[in-house]
């Protein structure tokens, strides 16, 4: 999706609140909050949050791959650099996660 705001491409993350009088479930709070508290260069910005009725938006960065993606199309593609892409994988979640 693309923000006006901002003037670039965002990702957004739907949930729906299955109950929407019981207020937002406590694993979204503690996603949402953990989200917002780090601020890494490994770790997917949130850029903002939208609460419409009973459903949440989160409004990420937007990156045209995922850890998955990238994964599946280079380490499964080039054995030769396999090794060294998955040290470079593992340090850089490890470094997010520190």
């Amino acid at each position: 999706m693309f923000d006006k705001k901002q003037n670039k491409i965002v990702a957004i993350k739907k949930m729906r609140l299955e109950m929407a009088n019981e207020g937002i479930p406590k694993p979204c709070l503690r996603e949402i909050s953990i989200l917002k508290q780090y601020k890494h260069e490994n770790i997917l910005k949130l850029q903002k949050v939208i609460q419409q009725n009973n459903i949440l938006f989160l409004v990420f960065e937007y990156l045209d791959q995922d850890l998955e993606y990238f994964i599946n199309n280079n380490i499964k593609m080039n054995k030769k650099t396999n090794r060294h892409l998955i040290k470079r994988i593992i340090k850089e979640v490890l470094l997010g996660i520190y």
